[in-house]
């Protein structure tokens, strides 16, 4: 090999470990979607620690299991999303309820302390987000999972709009 080569092969194996290491550090899920108009969407809450690795598209049906998880419907009516969110199995304590749009925003939508937690929002020309709990109080970004404790994954029919750059 000569020594061009050499420096070709190192500098692919530098960039390709250097696109790893920014795709890690970006929170690893993204699992934003735009809400169509008038359908409702079932959607699961997932734990990124859950069995099976957590998720980033709904492949079940299961809601149980030891650690936290739950479900929203969304539906979309004229400028208004509705969400109703139910989630249980959380460690006792505070928490709030996020939800990140199509540019990595996050946003709070509600504050709650306890173990789990159904609630109605409605939100007003909003149809591109995740949801995600966290204890964490000062997020302005989809943070990495490390401060997440369930978070939606993208229900079935639907994908997740491009991720920013």
């Amino acid at each position: 090999m000569t020594c061009v080569q050499q420096r070709t092969t190192w500098m692919l194996i530098v960039a390709t470990l250097a696109a790893g290491a920014i795709a890690f550090a970006q929170g690893g899920v993204w699992t934003v979607v735009k809400y169509p108009a008038d359908e409702g969407f079932q959607v699961r809450l997932v734990a990124p620690d859950a069995p099976g690795g957590g998720g980033k598209a709904d492949e079940s049906d299961s809601t149980s299991g030891p650690v936290a998880n739950g479900r929203m419907e969304v539906k979309k009516e004229g400028s208004d999303t509705k969400i109703s969110l139910n989630v249980v199995g959380l460690p006792v304590g505070a928490w709030l309820v996020y939800a990140a749009d199509g540019t990595g925003a996050a946003r709070v939508l509600d504050r709650f302390s306890g173990s789990s937690r159904s609630e109605k929002y409605t939100l007003e020309n909003y149809d591109t987000f995740m949801v995600f709990l966290s204890r964490d109080s000062n997020l302005k970004v989809l943070p990495p999972t490390s401060k997440m404790t369930v978070y939606s994954v993208v229900p079935k029919g639907l994908k997740p709009v491009p991720r920013p750059k």
